[in-house]
């Protein structure tokens, strides 16, 4: 009876381990890349921010996974009138969780994908006027909805060709709304 619950067990552990071995699926994702936040103010263009974006998602399932989502973009200017020199310089940080939604099947070369991302996002403005120095920081909440493509380059390397988000910041003045440009390399 004990070799026979033995076996039994045995049995099904090995089908439990062929099981997850057979996932058609990548579990986990990991993104890196460039990204472009393009400030858009009454319907137009008000200025261009040069960063990165960086992302995991855990794969549940083969479609639906948790993500979170980290981005930084960076915006400097420097003007001198009469022998004074002015500079600014914004920085816009995001730290967002979410849903994403892609078919992460392992053989399947072009992935889109969408995504719904919420958050905190962090202004950070200083400027400085000759000898004075003026800076602030705020945080407040923060959304990303868009989407993107993947294209498979190996087994484990995927390239973004190119994600979009439309990504407001509601700050206490009123809505920053923006958009969010970015591409890069995905390893699963």
């Amino acid at each position: 009876m004990k070799k026979l619950l033995f076996l039994a067990m045995f049995t099904l552990a090995s089908f439990s381990l062929v099981a997850a071995q057979s996932d058609d699926y990548h579990k986990n994702e990991f993104f890196a890349g460039y990204s472009l936040n393009r400030f858009v103010e009454n319907g137009s263009a008000s200025g261009n921010a040069n960063g990165f974006n960086a992302a995991y998602v855990y794969n549940i399932n083969r479609y639906v996974g948790a993500k979170a989502d980290f981005s930084g973009h960076f915006q400097s200017d420097s003007t001198s009138f009469l022998g004074t020199t002015f500079s600014s310089r914004s920085d816009v940080y995001r730290y967002m969780g979410g849903v994403q939604i892609k078919d992460n099947k392992k053989d399947t070369k072009v992935k889109p994908f969408a995504h719904a991302l919420v958050g905190g996002g962090s202004l950070r403005f200083s400027s400085r006027f000759g000898g004075n120095n003026v800076s602030s920081t705020r945080t407040n909440f923060a959304l990303a909805v868009g989407g993107g493509l993947d294209i498979k380059a190996t087994d484990r390397i995927s390239v973004r060709v190119a994600q979009v988000d439309y990504a407001p910041i509601f700050n206490t003045g009123g809505i920053i709304n923006a958009v969010r440009f970015s591409a890069g390399i995905v390893f699963h």
